[in-house]
């Protein structure tokens, strides 16, 4: 069983996305992970993409196009974040149902109002949850109560 999953050595790149991988539709604890997916860039700013297993090396990186909407997460800001299992925790915390489905995304929005990369959740109910990588604050986005809550 997986108790933790390890951050990726970005010393020489930047982290662009970072793509949870479940292993059911709908999921509730860190255990449920099969395997995340990065995608970074190097200093000369080219972009790869690697799967990664829990307690396995990850793949030979693949040559990717550049992705227009995303911030490049620095390895000082990404040393700083908040782990998965934390951030698990977080969503656990709130009231937005037991288990969240399809898979969790990391990535910082090239927005002017997004101070800090987010985790985003989405529950079986369809909404949104980001939880802010640096902060830990929640911001829900509800497609069933008719209303937002929270600011980036």
């Amino acid at each position: 069983m997986i108790k933790e999953l390890k951050k990726v050595d970005l010393s020489m790149w930047g982290l662009l996305t970072e793509t949870f991988v479940l292993r059911h539709q709908c999921c509730k604890d860190v255990q449920d992970i099969r395997e995340y997916k990065i995608e970074y860039c190097n200093k000369e700013y080219k972009w790869f993409k690697s799967s990664c297993f829990p307690s396995l090396s990850c793949t030979s990186p693949k040559s990717i196009s550049p992705r227009l909407g995303i911030r490049v997460i620095t390895p000082d800001i990404y040393m700083r974040m908040l782990d998965v299992s934390q951030v698990i925790k977080i969503f656990h915390e709130g009231d937005y149902g037991d288990y969240f489905v399809n898979e969790i995304k990391l990535y910082w929005p090239l927005y002017y109002l997004c101070k800090e990369p987010i985790y985003v959740f989405e529950t079986m109910n369809h909404d949104i949850v980001n939880i802010n990588a640096l902060s830990g604050k929640v911001n829900l986005i509800s497609l069933t109560k008719d209303k937002v809550e929270g600011v980036m």
